[in-house]
């Protein structure tokens, strides 16, 4: 269980809090599964029914969000983020194991 300043910490990805404004990511060109893998009919048909097309996402947020005063839920680099910012005099490595 992660904490930090006695508050429980749930370390969730922007792409699974879904609270931030879309943006536009790459442009991705789908692969073609092989026969083996469960494709039925022809590559030229799996293509037509899966056109490459520009990925959504959503953008890093810029805030925490803290639930009822006791969870902290942030993203992978706002962990990253916190943990370089404690000095090392104030938290043993790893700083947030209960």
């Amino acid at each position: 269980m992660l904490a930090f300043n006695g508050m429980d910490v749930h370390v969730i990805d922007a792409q699974k809090q879904a609270r931030t404004p879309l943006e536009k990511g790459p442009w991705v060109r789908p692969k073609v599964p092989s026969k083996r893998r469960g494709r039925k009919g022809t590559r030229r048909a799996w293509k037509r029914k899966h056109p490459p097309h520009q990925v959504w996402r959503y953008s890093e947020p810029l805030d925490v969000l803290i639930v009822a005063n006791k969870t902290l839920v942030i993203t992978p680099r706002q962990a990253e983020a916190l943990r370089h910012a404690v000095p090392k005099q104030y938290a043993p490595d790893p700083f947030w194991e209960k």
